[in-house]
């Protein structure tokens, strides 16, 4: 299983993320369909006689959301003829990447050698759950407050993304995890607004101070 999951979806994915050629994405991702379809199968056979128990099993819930997302993809892709690379389909491309690994590391866990380290990195995995949710929500209100201050990244690079708040998270994001520095600008209309009030501009000073230290 390890060895048809690897060449029939894992390699084709990987080379449809590094090339340009509409043919070469056509057969990577039909590759990919195919596979997806092949495993999909097992799966509802593993429903079929589990039951409502097969949603119990975290892995299983890894492999029915991989084959809903990547169909999902699949379409949009085969819609657009792979001319438009959108934040949505960027998204769901890194889902089903971190997916893929996650399902090689369930294959290779049979393997005596590394059933530790697999079962290490799951049990490191799950002590440090807690904090990046903790880190996620302080990233997630941050972005929210500079959005609420009318605040801009200028940075061509993330131009691509309409969504001003997504904007703003993935500064956050980049600048939380020392990435290229993203300089936070509030609106000149919104800085005219505040007409000289000294509580509100010091408050917004300070906000953009711990954005620029996050």
């Amino acid at each position: 299983m390890l060895k048809v999951y690897t060449a029939g979806f894992l390699i084709p994915f990987l080379i449809s993320l590094s090339t340009s050629s509409q043919l070469t994405l056509n057969i990577c991702y039909t590759i990919c369909l195919l596979t997806q379809v092949f495993f999909i199968l097992f799966e509802f056979m593993q429903f079929k006689e589990q039951g409502l128990a097969y949603f119990t099993d975290f892995w299983n819930l890894i492999d029915t959301s991989q084959f809903a997302v990547f169909v999902l993809l699949y379409i949009t892709k085969t819609i657009s003829q792979f001319s438009t690379d959108s934040f949505p389909e960027m998204v769901m491309q890194a889902i089903l990447l971190f997916q893929s690994f996650y399902k090689v590391f369930y294959f290779i866990r049979i393997y005596e050698s590394m059933c530790f380290i697999i079962t290490l990195s799951i049990k490191c995995g799950m002590e440090v759950f807690p904090f990046a949710i903790f880190t996620i929500t302080i990233m997630l209100a941050f972005s929210k407050i500079f959005q609420i201050l009318h605040g801009n990244v200028d940075n061509p690079d993330l131009d691509f993304i309409q969504n001003d708040y997504v904007r703003l998270l993935v500064a956050t994001y980049q600048n939380t995890y020392g990435g290229e520095k993203q300089v936070m600008q509030i609106d000149e209309e919104y800085k005219k607004s505040l007409n000289g009030n000294e509580s509100q501009e010091s408050v917004v000073w300070i906000l953009v101070l711990l954005f620029e230290l996050t």
